[in-house]
């Protein structure tokens, strides 16, 4: 007889171009049924069978009325959240808090999101802190061929740009992620207050700055008339992780607020492992790779890595230990695994 399911995961929605989904669900359902734990995607058809249900990030009205329905049957309830949704609307909150009370456990991807929630909610409820699993793979839908074409065709423009002419021995940045989250203050804007420090470091040597991320508009917005060469690529899982080790160092500018300052570590440690230098803005996630990379010292470490480029290399090995001890996915993955044993 077949083995009954025993955990299902019902992720805000099913698209893997998502981060949160494919970083917070799909990679660690796939590493868990690549060892044979019994874990799927939420299916209604099988709810029958579940030991327990994490819904991440997913706690509209119908998700509400799953949860309730679930417990009642004796189900375990567990929510995951990676962004501080304490600072939306307030029906928003009232929903979170709803969430909060048919839970049986929280889990939270950073420290500094778990002190959101223990101020939020005074109770011993079981809290589990699971940070982000660095992606080494990243694959687009085989069926996607017009936008693999496209990716590749976006790529081939990025190499030229690096290519070309002085921009060949420049020192390659570049910044990547959403141009803006839809609730506060973050993404492309951000990088407005390098343009000063950019421009004086390429006076002095050559750089060049990439863009990858989900909007042209915002782009072209915020680099008007900039003094750098610059370059815009869509973001694509068919080419990103290809498009991001062209170059040498990640820079990621951060005006730190509540929304920010509980972010985890993804961007910071997926640039580290793919090889690069970074220079960042610190949020208490960022901590654990100061030794790796440069934190609120912008002119001097991009410098560094400019005048020393070993530097990176030293880097990106510190770095890459930290990640498999910590972040790397069968590290992150056996952490769930500890979490629906122990309820």
């Amino acid at each position: 007889m077949k083995q009954a399911l025993r955990i299902g995961w019902k992720p805000q929605n099913y698209e893997s171009r998502v981060a949160s989904v494919r970083i917070r669900c799909l990679n660690s359902i796939r590493e868990l049924r690549a060892h044979g734990f019994p874990v799927e995607l939420y299916r209604d058809r099988h709810q029958k069978t579940y030991k327990s249900v994490v819904f991440s990030k997913a706690y509209n009205a119908r998700d509400i009325e799953l949860a309730e329905r679930l417990k009642s049957r004796g189900t375990r309830i567990i929510f995951d959240l990676c962004d501080n949704h304490f600072l939306l609307s307030d029906e928003r909150v009232d929903r979170l808090t709803r969430m909060f009370a048919i839970a049986d456990c929280w889990v939270v991807s950073s420290q500094a999101m778990a002190d959101v929630v223990r101020r939020k909610f005074d109770s011993t409820k079981p809290l589990w802190v699971i940070e982000d699993a660095v992606e080494e793979y990243l694959h687009g839908q085989l069926l996607d061929v017009r936008g693999r074409l496209q990716a590749h065709w976006q790529l081939r423009g990025l190499r030229g740009f690096l290519d070309s002419g002085a921009n060949r021995k420049a020192v390659h940045l570049v910044w990547f992620g959403n141009h803006k989250a839809s609730y506060g203050d973050s993404g492309l804007a951000h990088v407005r207050k390098l343009r000063p420090l950019l421009e004086k470091l390429h006076a002095r040597r050559p750089l060049t700055l990439s863009v990858i991320s989900n909007s042209r508009d915002v782009f072209n917005e915020v680099f008007r008339d900039w003094k750098i060469p610059v370059c815009y690529v869509a973001w694509s899982a068919h080419t990103f992780l290809t498009a991001l080790k062209l170059h040498d160092v990640a820079v990621i500018p951060i005006d730190v607020n509540e929304f920010t300052e509980v972010k985890t570590n993804n961007r910071i440690a997926l640039s580290l492992n793919q090889g690069l230098g970074v220079v960042a803005d610190s949020i208490p996630s960022y901590q654990v790779f100061a030794d790796c990379s440069f934190l609120d010292n912008w002119e001097q470490g991009l410098a560094a890595y400019m005048d020393h480029p070993q530097i990176i290399d030293e880097h990106v090995h510190c770095a890459r230990q930290l990640i498999r001890e910590q972040f790397s996915i069968p590290v992150i993955a056996a952490r769930w695994r500890s979490l629906f044993d122990s309820v």
